[in-house]
């Protein structure tokens, strides 16, 4: 990649990501990804299924009360999303659907993408939200995966527990258990929704769970 898209994610992420791509992105395959930003992780899905589709989700607008919101308004990211898929070669695998993530859900059938890559608002009610909302577009085998998962919730001590609770529904919160920043909501919303279900990749925060004949209930 060539162009300054790489804010987002780092390599070992990139990696993780690509890894799982390539497991169900054969000929004709689908995939979502819900927050997509300036595209860089876009990219990677795309570029891992030269003959599927990608729908990116997306209002480009950032998330009040996050960093990316006063990014947005100051910068017209769609833009420069647009101009960075074209850039790199993508544009007839690359498919913008421009509205909120609760509202794109609805516009796909149930079982029917091979892979859903969730990585938009990372408070916990939006986290939450999203994988009971689009879990149910998966087909059976799918991937559903999303990035900034530090560590399973079951692995924090019971005081980090209680933070993580007290601060889910803020962005992320940094300097406590990690050298770096964590992301309580989706700690947290993992936990409660898939846990036991979901694995994360090796060194990396990308978070994956397949898709198989059973329930998930909250």
């Amino acid at each position: 990649m060539t162009t300054d898209i790489k804010e987002k994610m780092s390599p070992g992420d990139a990696n993780a990501l690509r890894e799982l791509a390539l497991r169900v992105g054969g000929r004709g395959a689908l995939f979502v990804e819900v927050g997509c930003w300036k595209g860089y992780s876009t990219a990677i899905l795309a570029e891992s299924i030269p003959y599927g589709t990608v729908y990116a989700v997306d209002h480009w607008e950032g998330n009040p009360g996050t960093w990316n919101y006063e990014v947005a308004r100051d910068n017209d990211i769609y833009a420069i999303f647009k101009a960075n898929i074209f850039s790199l070669g993508l544009r007839d695998i690359v498919h913008p659907v421009v509205m909120d993530s609760q509202a794109a859900s609805k516009l796909f059938e149930d079982g029917v993408m091979d892979l859903i890559f969730l990585d938009a608002d990372h408070r916990y009610d939006y986290v939450k939200e999203d994988i009971m909302s689009w879990l149910p577009k998966l087909k059976e085998g799918g991937i559903l995966c999303g990035h900034d998962c530090e560590e399973y919730y079951s692995r924090f001590n019971e005081l980090a527990q209680r933070d993580i609770e007290a601060w889910k529904n803020e962005d992320c919160i940094g300097g406590v258990y990690f050298e770096g920043s964590i992301h309580p909501g989706v700690i947290k919303a993992l936990h409660e929704t898939l846990s036991g279900k979901y694995i994360k990749m090796p060194k990396s925060t990308i978070w994956y769970y397949v898709k198989e004949n059973d329930a998930v209930r909250i």
